[in-house]
């Protein structure tokens, strides 16, 4: 084998070992990706402007709470308070199993199957 050949040999097994070692990326693992932070994104935004709700809410609650005679404004801006309140956990409870569904944990045991 002369030279030339030598050469032709070793480019044709560096372009074998770069395709062998080092795989392509693949855009649709970067789509998914970017498909699911976009969502835990949306879902952490919803959050923030439901804590927003909240703040207010509290704060008409308590306005409401100070009057004797307006019981029933005061039940209907607790009610309102409970709503936004089941709102957030219910988001935190969403954001926490994709999270988990997306990233598995780790350190999960795993659990012996009986006989």
């Amino acid at each position: 084998m002369n030279n030339k050949e030598m050469q032709n040999d070793g480019m044709g097994s560096m372009s074998m070992m770069s395709n062998s070692f080092f795989g392509e990326v693949s855009h649709e693992n970067d789509e998914k990706i970017s498909k699911e932070c976009a969502f835990i994104g949306l879902i952490k935004n919803h959050k923030l402007i439901l804590e927003d709700e909240l703040r207010e809410a509290k704060l008409k609650f308590a306005d409401v709470a100070l009057e004797r005679e307006n019981w029933s404004g005061k039940y209907e801006r607790e009610m309102a308070c409970k709503v936004i309140e089941g709102q957030i956990s219910m988001l935190n409870k969403l954001e926490t199993d994709f999270e988990c569904m997306i990233t598995p944990p780790e350190n999960k045991p795993v659990m012996a199957m009986s006989a």
